[in-house]
């Protein structure tokens, strides 16, 4: 997704795969249902998610992280940020570098398995 704007996804949403193409350049997405970002395993940064000049991901859902191989947010420009209101879960037991994007936390975030290495945190979301 790319250019100003935002985007909304109320229902269920799948990110998964082996590619690296999971792109939100300067779009606000806001996500309402729940979101399973999933990948292949043995494939290191499958299923990278890459923001871009400031994008802004807004968790009011469930987002489930169950990646079966090492992988990231990646950023590039102006520091995006990924808030969660609702709940993170994550369950694959690989690591997920949550350091490429802002994390604020208002909501819940459990480690079921693995490592997520959360970069510092705001206790209220980003205006």
């Amino acid at each position: 997704m790319y250019d100003a704007g935002s985007t909304t996804f109320n229902g269920a949403l799948d990110l998964s795969g082996t590619g690296t193409g999971r792109t939100v350049n300067r779009r606000i997405v806001n996500l309402n249902g729940t979101t399973t970002w999933s990948n292949v395993g043995g494939v290191t940064n499958a299923g990278r998610i890459n923001t871009y000049d400031g994008a802004t991901l807004n968790n009011n859902g469930i987002w489930l992280d169950q990646l079966s191989a090492d992988s990231a947010f990646f950023n590039n420009g102006a520091a995006s940020t990924f808030n969660n209101v609702g709940s993170y879960v994550k369950s694959g037991a690989v690591t997920t570098d949550l350091s490429g994007v802002r994390f604020v936390n208002a909501g819940t975030t459990i480690v079921q398995r693995g490592i997520s290495p959360c970069p510092p945190t705001s206790p209220t979301p980003a205006p």
